[in-house]
């Protein structure tokens, strides 16, 4: 199983997609039941990613911000990984997250800054910070902002 797991990480779209965003989402179809003992190609890669994530200790994520909020693979990404019973749960007490003790940094870029009155306009470094708090990290966000103010 790990030589089919590693060929898929080592294939042109998965490789170029872990350098171009730094997260590593197999689109994988018939090997799907290889890598997992499932036949459904969507179940096989939410298990591999949240596995990758519930084995970090830290995690960073960088993104541009797109239209105020983050482009739509980061969306793709978290939708994958925050899963009832596997990153966060319910009890009496409502909702809680199941990835407590790991720590994540969210950095962000802007082409403007969202400071002072513009600051409600970010929904792209909230949204990170609430994603992974809702799973029970410990964040904090970075905003490189103002990079196209030419």
């Amino acid at each position: 199983m790990n030589e089919v797991v590693e060929g898929v990480r080592t294939t042109p779209a998965a490789a170029e997609l872990a350098r171009t965003h730094g997260v590593y989402m197999p689109i994988v179809d018939t090997i799907s039941d290889l890598l997992l003992g499932t036949t459904d190609p969507e179940e096989a890669i939410h298990s591999l990613m949240t596995k990758q994530l519930k084995d970090a200790d830290v995690v960073v994520l960088a993104y541009p911000m797109y239209n105020f909020s983050f482009p739509a693979i980061v969306k793709a990404w978290f939708d994958s990984v925050m899963l009832k019973g596997e990153t966060w749960d319910m009890d009496e007490n409502g909702f809680k997250g199941l990835l407590t003790g790991k720590k994540a940094l969210v950095v962000t870029t802007s082409g403007g800054k969202y400071e002072g009155p513009m600051e409600s306009y970010d929904h792209s470094s909230s949204l990170g910070k609430t994603e992974f708090g809702f799973m029970g990290f410990e964040v904090e966000a970075i905003n490189a902002g103002g990079l196209n103010m030419e």
